[in-house]
């Protein structure tokens, strides 16, 4: 489990510490620094590393890409600091992520005990890929396979699920996400299937017991992400989730039923780290999870380059609510 974050000139930060429990929810306004959070912890424990979306830092350096501006200078805070740092604190160990620049070329390097590894170096048309995986990282982390949701990378998503369909079906993973989205929105799914269904294009559908399909991007948002996630994490057992913007196009009913399945995965070892701008987020995880030990609340504030926290306890979370303060611009409790 990572227990710690600290921050050296990566990204928007220019120095601070984070504490994370095995499940964390993280508020705060916009540019407050929770998706840098999110990407730093996809990045562990090899950014070189194939995910879900492709090479770890090269699906986060696609996130930041703007019209035809592209490139990892943004990993450098300002784009111009030559070094980027994150120490990460994992049950007993530190584990740092250096990131730095020279003519353009980006070197990945990362250092444990007494072992400092260059794991990619990093330059637009060209990467040099050293270490793809750190199998003694992944043993004494216990952490193997990093998940991150988001909106915005639901459609990489579902190519991997398409490219990897055999062994969702076999594991019966389509079946149960049908069942558990038709619990939420009322209809009766009772599969799922990979199939051309409109103008012979390959798409992802749900299937009814009278056999019709539905393609899964016709349905809600919600839905997308939802049911996206749920196929993700059922096919690949993370051992680290993380979710951004978690309340995005959730009504209250599926928002309280992503809450505790997210809290069961943690009670069977998963490490949950999610964020968002939402204040019924934050009431809902509260009164389902605020007094669970495993649970944790982190208000995080981003002033001048530095990065605060605070954490908030169910008790807390209360009082600002009868004081009739926004829990996630309360900035004056940091």
């Amino acid at each position: 489990m990572i227990t710690n974050l600290e921050f050296d000139h990566f990204k928007g930060i220019l120095r601070g510490k984070l504490s994370l429990e095995k499940f964390t929810l993280l508020v705060g306004r916009n540019n407050s620094g929770k998706s840098t959070v999110l990407e730093t912890l996809f990045l562990f424990p090899a950014p070189a590393r194939e995910t879900v979306y492709g090479m770890a830092i090269d699906a986060i350096r696609k996130l930041h890409d703007t019209l035809h501006s592209t490139g990892y200078s943004f990993f450098l805070h300002n784009y111009i600091a030559k070094n980027a740092i994150v120490t990460y604190f994992i049950d007993g160990f530190v584990v740092r992520l250096c990131i730095s620049s020279k003519d353009k070329i980006f070197s990945v390097e990362m250092e444990w005990e007494k072992e400092r590894k260059q794991v990619a170096e990093l330059k637009l048309g060209s990467t040099s890929i050293m270490r793809p995986r750190i199998p003694e990282l992944e043993e004494k982390s216990k952490i193997k396979e990093t998940i991150l949701i988001a909106p915005s990378l639901i459609d990489r998503a579902w190519m991997y699920i398409s490219n990897n369909w055999e062994k969702t079906t076999q594991q019966g993973v389509d079946r149960k996400v049908a069942e558990e989205i038709s619990r939420l929105i009322g209809e009766e799914f009772v599969g799922m299937t990979l199939e051309p269904l409109l103008e012979g294009k390959l798409s992802l559908n749900f299937q009814d017991k009278l056999g019709k399909r539905f393609r899964l991007g016709d349905m809600g948002d919600g839905v997308q992400v939802l049911a996206t996630a749920a196929l993700l994490v059922k096919s690949i057992k993370p051992d680290l989730l993380l979710w951004d913007d978690i309340e995005a196009h959730m009504n209250p009913v599926m928002l309280s039923h992503t809450l505790k399945w997210l809290g069961d995965l943690v009670k069977k070892g998963t490490q949950v780290v999610i964020s968002t701008h939402s204040l019924e987020v934050v009431r809902y995880a509260s009164q389902l999870l605020g007094d669970e030990r495993w649970f944790g609340i982190r208000l995080l504030s981003l002033k001048k380059g530095e990065l605060k926290e605070k954490k908030l306890g169910k008790k807390e979370i209360e009082e600002l609510e009868a004081a009739g303060v926004d829990v996630r611009v309360a900035e004056a409790l940091l």
